[in-house]
């Protein structure tokens, strides 16, 4: 008899297998960083370009970020758009966190009685009751306390 080989050596059944995740997308910062990262490559390549041909001073200034820029506006489509996505959820989630922090200060705040039940000097007074409420005593400014 021979030994066995390792194609009939039996594996341990380890369960259903399950499909590989995909990896982690960057966060957003690395889509505005990339982004800007090929825009400033391909200025300074176009000016490279530009400069070996003979322009100099502010003509190469100008064409290098004219047509640095309507390069990049072909090229970069999906970079661009992905470095907006990243800014746009960067800006909502910013927005969550701001939301949330003044509904949780809100939560503090609140009172848990009705408005009927408290005491009436205590409740704050919207704009519109301003009309309504009894006006304030008129400030004398040059009121000096110490002249009296």
């Amino acid at each position: 008899m021979s030994d066995p080989t390792p194609l009939d050596v039996p594996l341990p059944d380890t369960g259903p297998t399950q499909a590989p995740s995909p990896p982690p997308e960057p966060p957003a910062s690395h889509a505005v960083l990339r982004y800007t990262a090929l825009r400033l490559a391909i200025l300074v390549a176009v000016g490279a370009v530009l400069y070996l041909i003979g322009l100099r001073d502010y003509l190469l200034l100008i064409f290098a970020f004219l047509i640095s820029g309507l390069i990049a506006m072909v090229t970069l489509n999906r970079t661009r758009e992905g470095a907006a996505f990243g800014i746009i959820s960067a800006v909502r989630g910013f927005n969550a966190r701001i939301d949330a922090g003044s509904r949780s200060e809100d939560a503090d705040v609140a009172p848990d009685t009705d408005a009927a039940d408290a005491d009436p000097d205590s409740v704050v007074r919207r704009p519109d009751d301003v009309a309504t409420a009894s006006p304030a005593p008129p400030i004398d400014e040059w009121d000096d306390p110490a002249a009296r």
